[in-house]
């Protein structure tokens, strides 16, 4: 508990998961629905696009890959509201 504190100290749990597939849906697409590059005028996105595309076939771990996975981990905590 937390001095003057409305809730209890979270208990921790980890949910990992990871998005599989070919480097055009993993990593473009992903990067492409992302807020601020979502919003850029289309010429601006385009050259993200490019320079996404260039990374992703020169990139010594991306190289010729059909499958690519990208980690994720979601940690949520149960906290129970304090008396008083």
């Amino acid at each position: 508990m937390t001095e003057g504190g409305l809730f209890t100290l979270g208990t921790p749990t980890s949910f990992p998961h990871g998005h599989e597939g070919p480097p055009q849906q993993v990593i473009l697409d992903r990067i492409l629905s992302v807020s601020f590059i979502a919003a850029l005028p289309a010429d601006e996105k385009a050259r993200v696009a490019q320079r996404v595309r260039e990374l992703i076939d020169t990139h010594p771990a991306l190289r010729g890959r059909d499958v690519v996975r990208f980690p994720y981990r979601t940690d949520a905590y149960v906290c129970e509201r304090l008396e008083g």
